[in-house]
């Protein structure tokens, strides 16, 4: 199932982690400063199934953080934050559905938010919109939501999917950067789904510098993603410096892979990013 129909469909220690994460024969962060961390959809199954067993192993690869989207039903953040901190790794960014920013919904949406202790979060979903008045609409929701979260010191933030076909003339990612506010809407620019889909991810990290937060560390070969990063054809050396410079904080693995597959795809990843120079 693709993660945004999922989304659609879907849902303690932080000092010990902290100090645990400070060691400098577990704490990871090439190749950017900070930990490197992996989207918690690669390995839903996995995680489904064995939640402690596999943070554990994604630990010992490398992996000190999560990007999650949001589990769903009672209790699920409070037993991924103990399982989190059983393994050493912390949640740094976390995708809620859109529903969940609306005024019914944000006291409980918050209370997630403090349970996992991020100071970020993604509104999932939108990519459906077919007007650029459309695209617009949904910047004013952007905004709306981002007002909201500041007010309670968190930042919003949005993930590209294959946003980058024109409508009515223009590049919907596009209208997103030009009508979302910088001080209220920041960006985490998938890589790998932005090459796949048209989009210049070097072009796009050149331009506009000061708009994202995050960063999806996706390979693309002859437009196919599910591969190892570093088997495929992007140009790392080139996006990390520019993620560094635009002082990208965090940097989360997706590979797209089967989940028959995907576990072994995520180890030789992270081989490839813990032997990839800092920048």
């Amino acid at each position: 199932m693709p993660r945004r129909e999922f989304l659609r469909q879907s849902g303690i220690g932080l000092t010990a982690s902290a100090v645990w994460l400070a060691r400098p024969d577990v704490a990871y962060a090439y190749p950017l400063d900070g930990v490197m961390g992996l989207q918690s959809f690669d390995v839903r199954q996995q995680l489904q199934t064995d939640l402690d067993g596999t943070l554990k192993t994604l630990a010992g690869w490398g992996y000190k953080a999560l990007d999650l989207v949001v589990p769903t039903g009672p209790g699920e953040p409070a037993r991924y934050r103990q399982a989190l901190d059983a393994a050493g790794m912390i949640c740094h960014n976390a995708h809620f559905q859109a529903a969940m920013f609306e005024d019914d919904r944000w006291t409980d949406t918050l209370a997630v938010a403090r349970t996992l202790g991020v100071k970020e979060m993604v509104c999932a979903g939108g990519g459906r919109a077919t007007s650029a008045d459309a695209w617009k609409q949904y910047a004013d929701m952007l905004n709306r939501y981002g007002a909201r979260t500041k007010k309670d010191g968190l930042q919003l933030g949005w993930h590209n999917h294959g946003e980058f076909k024109p409508v009515d003339g223009q590049v919907p990612f596009d209208i997103l950067l030009a009508n979302t506010d910088p001080a209220l809407v920041k960006f985490q620019i998938d890589v790998g789904n932005m090459a796949q889909a048209g989009g210049d991810p070097i072009a796009y990290l050149t331009k506009y510098p000061t708009r994202y937060y995050s960063i999806h560390v996706k390979d693309v070969k002859d437009g196919h993603i599910g591969l190892a990063v570093g088997e495929g054809s992007q140009d790392f050396a080139a996006i990390f410096k520019l993620a560094k410079a635009a002082n990208i904080h965090n940097f989360d693995v997706e590979t797209g892979a089967p989940s028959a597959e995907v576990m072994e795809t995520v180890r030789r990843s992270a081989e490839f990013l813990k032997a990839f120079a800092a920048v």
